[in-house]
């Protein structure tokens, strides 16, 4: 096994039971989602469970030393209640106005919605959401922390190996 950090983004129940061998004489790190849950980080080191965070409720974590990934946190965000992604220069013109509005109003009112809107719906449908984007990234910065591996545009694009170990 290589000397430097780990990580794998698989499923959580495949994550937990993995991190422990990939952590022996090491780090290992895991992003794990599901349907209900936008993302939590796992991290195991010397072949032990350490820590389990989730990327959008800061105080739910467990694990030995659940403060283990703290000092690698500094300066992110990862409560889906803080509203600061809404001075974010890069956010969508109109969006607020119209989360604003889709608070309060319910598919019924569609057509009393403006017509500039309209792909907001969509975007909302697929699963655009500035808060959650906010959550995922600072989670991809701690990976890039703890690694040493900025996870930027360049890395997206490059060629990496994939090793699956089944027992």
């Amino acid at each position: 096994m290589t000397d430097g950090p780990r990580w794998c983004s698989t499923t959580a129940f495949q994550a937990i039971d993995a991190l422990d061998e990939l952590s022996t004489g090491g780090r290992a790190l895991g992003l794990s989602w599901q349907v209900n849950d936008p993302g939590t980080l796992l991290y195991a080191a010397n072949g032990g469970y350490l820590a389990e965070m989730s990327i959008t409720r800061p105080r739910a974590r467990r694990g030995g030393d659940p403060h283990a990934l703290d000092v690698y946190a500094e300066g992110l965000r990862f409560d889906w209640a803080d509203t600061s992604w809404r001075t974010h220069p890069d956010l969508l013109p109109g969006w607020l106005a119209y989360e604003d509005w889709s608070e309060t109003h319910g598919e019924e009112d569609e057509e009393d919605m403006p017509a500039e809107w309209a792909d907001f719906t969509q975007l909302s449908l697929d699963g655009y959401s500035p808060p959650l984007a906010e959550c995922v990234t600072s989670a991809f910065v701690l990976i890039g922390r703890v690694t040493g591996t900025e996870f930027g545009h360049d890395w997206m694009q490059g060629a990496h190996s994939c090793y699956l170990i089944d027992n």
